[in-house]
This record gives C-alpha cells, sequence and structure tokens, in this order.
C-alpha cells in the first residue's frame, strides 16, 4: 500500500526552510509526497545581489522545481498571485492572493486532495508561521478543503 503525505504552502521556498527535513525523511522512507504551492512568490524580497531585471517569480519557481527533485516530491503549484506584508501597496493588485474568493483555492486544493488521496496533510499554522496573509489563507483553505474533500456536497466535482 503506498502511503502519501501531501505539504500545502504559500510561497516558493516554504517547502525548504520549514518542513524540508519531514518532507525529505518521508520520501526517504517511501512516502510519495506532494508538495502545493499556492502562489507564485513575485511579491517576495530578492536578496542581496539579485541580477537586476530578473523575473522573481521565475527565479523562485526554477528554485522550486529544484527542491521538489531534491525532495523526490511531486509538484503541484497552482500559480496564484503572490501578495506582501500587511501594508504592502502590491496588496491592492485584485489579483494578490489575499484579494482572491477563498473558495477558488479552497476548490483547488479539494481537487487535489480528492485526486492524490493522502494520508496525511501538512500547512502552515493558524499564524501562518510568521503573520504574512498568504500563509495564513493557505492554513484556513487547506484547512477548509481538507474538511471538504470527503464531502462530496462540499464541494462538488
Amino acid at each position: 500500500m503506498t502511503r502519501r503525505l501531501l505539504g500545502v504552502f504559500a510561497h516558493p521556498d516554504d517547502e525548504s526552510y520549514g518542513p524540508a527535513g519531514t518532507l525529505a525523511v518521508h520520501s526517504a522512507a517511501g512516502v510519495e509526497v506532494h508538495i502545493a504551492i499556492l502562489t507564485d512568490g513575485a511579491a517576495g524580497t530578492p536578496a542581496a545581489g539579485f541580477p537586476e531585471g530578473a523575473d522573481l517569480a521565475e527565479v523562485r519557481h526554477r528554485e522550486l522545481q529544484a527542491a521538489a527533485r531534491v525532495l523526490r516530491a511531486t509538484l503541484h503549484h497552482f500559480g496564484y498571485r503572490d501578495s506582501g506584508y500587511t501594508g504592502d501597496t502590491r496588496n491592492g493588485d485584485p489579483d494578490a492572493f489575499i484579494n482572491v474568493d477563498p473558495a477558488r483555492p479552497t476548490a483547488d486544493l479539494v481537487a487535489l486532495i480528492r485526486s492524490v488521496r493522502p494520508d496525511v496533510v501538512i500547512s502552515h499554522d493558524e499564524n501562518g508561521g510568521y503573520l504574512h496573509p498568504d500563509p495564513i489563507r493557505c492554513h484556513e483553505g487547506g484547512r477548509a478543503a481538507f474538511e471538504a474533500a470527503r464531502r462530496p456536497e462540499r464541494v462538488p466535482r
């Protein structure tokens, strides 16, 4: 019997700086690991020396793909527009993740959970780990999806 773990995270790199050890240990033990990333990472803060004119979302996506390979995980990237921290002017963008109807990412995650059928789902805590609005929204949507996935009347196929 194949065991499956699904990690649901807000940004490219959230899979690496916190739960990477957990994901790696389970992958090495033969667990089928899936990583769902909800945003594109475009609103992140580039490190010193980041090449001028480089597309941050594209760089973070390539890094995410590399991390998934190292972790031997299947990647599911939804590509919602990244939001900034509370008060960031980019949060006025109607496509920013915090402005998206929460039912959309929840439905996306319900479909993923029903498809993958994980034994375990891990995600951010209720504070998003560091009070950023995207991981908080990710926690809320992930929790709602986890509850709804087993109840077809909640989110019909």
